[in-house]
């Protein structure tokens, strides 16, 4: 990574980078050549099955929040927030399959580096 023209790890920020903390699909190792990110992801539903209906709505909204802190970081989501997603079982289930989806999780790489 290091002498690569692009600074990666600035652009996609430790919300994605630090995927397998939030999600259970994750950058397993990255390599930069050029303008080339390759990636080689693990996907982990068995993880995510485990979770607990806070668990999902917490991770869920640390990394896609509703509100930010004046640096641009996530909130700590409040009760409302949680339970509008623990209250609502079709919300929890999409949820839950997004949080070990690798597409999901190139979505929200993608949406981070054009931010």
């Amino acid at each position: 990574m290091h002498g690569t023209p692009y600074a990666w790890d600035a652009l996609c920020g430790d919300a994605v980078w630090g995927g397998p903390t939030l999600l259970t699909t994750g950058a397993g190792s990255r390599n930069v050549i050029g303008n080339q990110l390759h990636l080689v992801l693990r996907s982990r539903p068995d993880v995510v099955a485990v979770w607990d209906d806070t668990d999902v709505a917490r991770r869920w909204l640390m990394l896609c929040p509703l509100q930010r802190d004046e640096h641009g970081q996530p909130v700590e989501p409040t009760e409302f927030e949680l339970n509008r997603i623990r209250n609502d079982k079709d919300r929890l289930a999409e949820i839950r399959l997004r949080l070990s989806d690798i597409s999901w999780w190139m979505r929200l790489l993608s949406q981070n580096i054009a931010q």
